[in-house]
């Protein structure tokens, strides 16, 4: 007999932080989805990233019990290698736990803090969890820092995919923000790049100082899409 949830995709990483069952539903939405749906243990999470222009597959998210917790956008630019402003380093494992912390700490609107059934301690913790990937050589290419003081004032993961630089994840801490140095580790990411590299961030429509900063720093809006979140 054939799998109902086989339209869905088993997301291990995010169930063991949710310590539930945790599934990736595709953007469109049909008849093998909703029957995924139906046939998840109770308990359940999934989530989709829908196109912002396709309101129809959102509207039938919707109708399945899915609610809208976020709208992500993406911005791309091409490498400058341009300095950047302050000093950053690459992270050696000494700073695993100064990362995480600043991790912890320092986000407010991903799709978890903005989902009121995780939670902002939840979330904290799986961003934390997000960035022991890196030091465990799980996820990412390179994690750059900056450091204020002695300490570990900012963050940046980066993914490297053929011409592109993707930042994974950025955080400053809340001691250490409005100081310029995500845009420093932003150029830092630049200036390690070629100038024929696009960078791609991704941020919420929520967090305007984010999309602001971006915009500042020369990157043009590219794609959109509605973050949707299922609890069975």
């Amino acid at each position: 007999m054939s799998d109902p949830t086989a339209s869905l995709t088993h997301d291990a990483w995010l169930s063991a932080q949710l310590d539930r069952p945790c599934f990736i539903a595709p953007p469109a939405w049909s008849a093998a989805v909703e029957a995924g749906l139906a046939a998840l243990p109770a308990g359940s999470f999934a989530y989709a990233k829908i196109p912002s222009c396709h309101v129809a597959d959102v509207h039938s998210f919707e109708a399945a019990g899915f609610r809208l917790v976020d709208t992500n956008v993406t911005f791309e630019r091409l490498g400058s290698g341009s300095p950047p402003t302050r000093a950053v380093r690459l992270a050696t494992p000494d700073d695993a736990a100064a990362v995480a912390r600043v991790a912890r700490e320092s986000y407010l609107f991903s799709r978890f803090h903005l989902d009121p059934r995780i939670g902002p301690e939840r979330a904290a913790a799986i961003k934390a969890a997000w960035t022991a990937n890196f030091f465990a050589g799980r996820r990412g290419s390179r994690l750059l820092v900056a450091d204020s003081h002695g300490q570990v004032a900012g963050f940046l993961l980066a993914i490297d995919r053929d011409d592109r630089a993707v930042i994974d994840l950025i955080a400053v801490s809340p001691n250490h923000q409005r100081q310029g140095i995500a845009a420093a580790l932003i150029e830092a990411l630049s200036a390690a790049s070629t100038a024929a590299t696009t960078l791609v961030a991704g941020t919420q429509i929520a967090n305007v100082p984010s999309v602001r900063m971006y915009e500042t720093l020369g990157f043009r809006l590219a794609a959109s899409a509605y973050v949707v979140h299922y609890h069975a």
